[in-house]
């Protein structure tokens, strides 16, 4: 069993942002495509995730975490991967991936 699962679109450039994090870090992941022309993200139990109906969302455990940038945070503490040799250049990492928004 995986330890993460990813909701998103591959469409949405959040859940890119998500995907290549996990893939980068070579950490295995399930995938739970959510379409918008479903209205998938409309559903009860998506918005139970996801309260605004956003995409991605990446569950670890019991825990839903949404928003890419808090996501990409908390995997490079989680995974310990792309934290950066101290903490100037773990600080430009997190600039460098909250300035695209997501």
């Amino acid at each position: 069993m995986q330890r993460f699962t990813l909701y998103g679109s591959p469409h949405s450039l959040p859940t890119y942002k998500v995907a290549l994090m996990l893939r980068m870090s070579e950490e295995p992941f399930a995938f739970r495509y959510v379409s918008f022309q479903k209205r998938m993200h409309r559903t009860s139990e998506f918005l139970a995730l996801s309260r605004w109906g956003q995409v991605p969302v990446l569950v670890d455990g019991e825990r839903a975490y949404v928003q890419s940038a808090a996501i990409v945070e908390y995997l490079s503490e989680a995974l310990g991967s792309f934290r950066g040799a101290d903490r100037f250049h773990g600080a430009r990492i997190v600039q460098g991936h909250r300035v695209k928004g997501g």
